[in-house]
């Protein structure tokens, strides 16, 4: 069977459509083909990419934490960009502090380097595990 895109306005197979997922419709094949959409979505993207990107990571803070990006900017400011562990600046590729939160309850912590933050991570969050680590460390070998 064919379509007619009612973008290009070419008749094309259906396979070159997509299913729309609207809620309380039934599926059905889009009214553009796949290829215009994905050009559309190119050329949006690009166009938009500052917006889409500060609502993805806003939508990241606000959903994982409770916080939006300018809230965890400000803290970050507050900080001077310095580790609440180490009290370095953030390392690694990262030019940011990453948010430190309890995986249990999500409660943010505070604002770590990348290294500190993966660090707290391999422990499983477990201050028993850093503690051992640090008398080994302190032991004379």
């Amino acid at each position: 069977m064919s379509k007619l895109c009612v973008k290009c306005d070419k008749e094309l197979d259906d396979s070159q459509f997509r299913m729309t997922k609207q809620k309380n419709r039934n599926p059905r094949l889009s009214s553009w083909c796949i290829p215009c959409t994905n050009n559309y979505n190119a050329k949006y993207y690009t166009e938009n990419k500052s917006d889409i990107d500060y609502y993805n990571k806003n939508a990241f803070f606000t959903k994982k934490y409770g916080m939006t990006v300018e809230e965890v900017d400000y803290q970050i400011s507050v900080r001077d960009n310095k580790c609440d562990i180490c009290g370095q600046e953030s390392d690694h590729r990262f030019k940011k502090l990453n948010v430190d939160h309890c995986h249990e309850t999500n409660v943010v912590r505070g604002l770590l380097c990348f290294s500190c933050n993966v660090m707290i991570g391999q422990s499983k969050d477990n201050p028993e595990v850093l503690r051992k680590a640090a008398d080994y460390l302190e032991k004379e070998h």
